[in-house]
């Protein structure tokens, strides 16, 4: 059948000019306020998602990394931006794998560029990979997210440089900094400042993340369990985050230890949620500066969940033996007393009886103290009425050489 080809072109032309009319020209090709994109378009646009990390982390989505004071934050930020740099070749946490090598800069006010290298490099070398040949950036000075200037010069950073994910640490240092007149308690205006940011990173091109702090009352109220959402302090946090890991204790720090015991819970928009346990071992710090690590362990919730029923259940009966085992010696110690009134020997039940100890307990016991050595089996005469005597089966106390 021959096709009409001007028809045909005539047709794709009507097409194009009614989705261009319904959709202004832009960088996503999504309408912009005001206008509109009908369900035709609507139901053909391709909307995808893409996995940064899978199961943890999509790309385009604003999100926050948040969690109790000394939770390892700025730790996890590290290893994530380590992993993602390394495209594959690693997991993050060793554990969740990364499809793609993406451009990180990692911007960090708090820790100093010291420590910043120093938990890199151990990243790193628990990692087996090389820190200077990762697609990395760095920078010590975060911008003020309330002032359109540094706003302008992070997207400028993230196209000059190609930057695809692009972390802030913390916000409480740059939300509020050169603006007295913006209050965190704040939800309208906290909230289009969070926009304006998410917004200046994902126009240039970058997935932005945010490091921040839980309130100062999540560890009591929680008692070392999950953290969610609305534990971040600052209103408008909870709803500019379209994705998030939380960090909260399990069990509280030992001091020198090295070792943490925390939980991570993750969840999105996107449709994705999950919560881990995760052991980290940083080591003890030497006199050099040395001796720290990186060691992760990541195990789901139910796994730790069954294997701390098991540890109960272990202590539970461990303590029930332990007291099985001292009330078996309190009883062995009321049969030798009752011996000590039966020199030339006597039955089990007369035995049992005299000390107080059940007949059924007494034999085993009994029998236990002979193998000790401390008691010997013997023949107990007893009279039988008009058929005289018999022997029966008894005990007495072993006579010491």
């Amino acid at each position: 059948m021959a096709i009409d080809l001007p028809a045909l072109g005539q047709q794709l032309v009507q097409h194009l000019e009614q989705y261009a009319h319904a959709v202004p020209a832009g960088a996503t090709g999504l309408p912009a306020a005001g206008t509109f994109m009908d369900s035709a378009a609507f139901s053909t646009h391709s909307f995808k998602h893409e996995w940064l990390v899978e199961k943890v982390l999509v790309a385009n989505q604003p999100g926050v990394i948040g969690g109790m004071k000394k939770t390892l934050k700025t730790s996890l930020m590290i290893d994530l931006g380590v992993s993602l740099a390394s495209g594959g070749a690693v997991k993050f946490l060793g554990k969740f794998k990364v499809p793609k090598a993406k451009r990180v800069a990692l911007i960090s006010g708090e820790s100093g560029p010291a420590t910043l290298q120093e938990t890199a490099k151990r990243v790193c070398h628990a990692k087996g990979l090389n820190l200077a040949e990762l697609p990395i950036f760095w920078n010590f000075s975060v911008p003020r997210l309330s002032d359109e200037g540094d706003l302008k010069s992070l997207r400028k950073a993230i196209q000059d440089h190609g930057f695809e994910v692009v972390a802030i640490d913390p916000l409480y240092l740059s939300l509020l900094a050169s603006n007295s007149n913006i209050q965190a308690s704040n939800l309208y205006q906290i909230g289009p400042l969070l926009k304006g940011v998410a917004d200046a990173c994902l126009e240039a091109g970058a997935t932005p993340l945010v490091i921040h702090h839980s309130r100062k009352t999540q560890g009591a109220k929680h008692n070392f369990g999950p953290m969610e959402l609305d534990d971040l302090a600052f209103s408008g946090i909870s709803e500019f985050a379209r994705q998030w890991m939380l960090l909260g204790r399990r069990k509280a720090y030992e001091a020198g230890s090295g070792r943490h015991e925390l939980w991570l819970s993750v969840g999105g928009s996107a449709g994705f949620s999950g919560m881990w346990a995760v052991d980290v071992n940083e080591g003890t710090l030497h006199e050099d500066f040395t001796g720290r690590t990186w060691s992760v362990q990541v195990r789901t919730a139910a796994e730790v969940n069954a294997t701390e029923a098991a540890i109960k259940a272990e202590q539970k009966h461990q303590k029930t033996a332990a007291k099985q085992t001292s009330k078996d010696a309190e009883d062995r110690n009321k049969l030798l007393k009752a011996l000590e009134e039966f020199p030339e020997g006597e039955t089990q039940s007369e035995i049992a009886d005299k000390a107080g100890v059940p007949r059924g307990k007494a034999k085993p016991l009994l029998a236990q103290l002979v193998e000790d050595g401390h008691v010997e089996q013997v023949k107990v005469t007893k009279g039988a009425g008009s058929a005289g005597s018999r022997q029966y089966a008894g005990f007495k106390l072993k006579q010491a050489k």
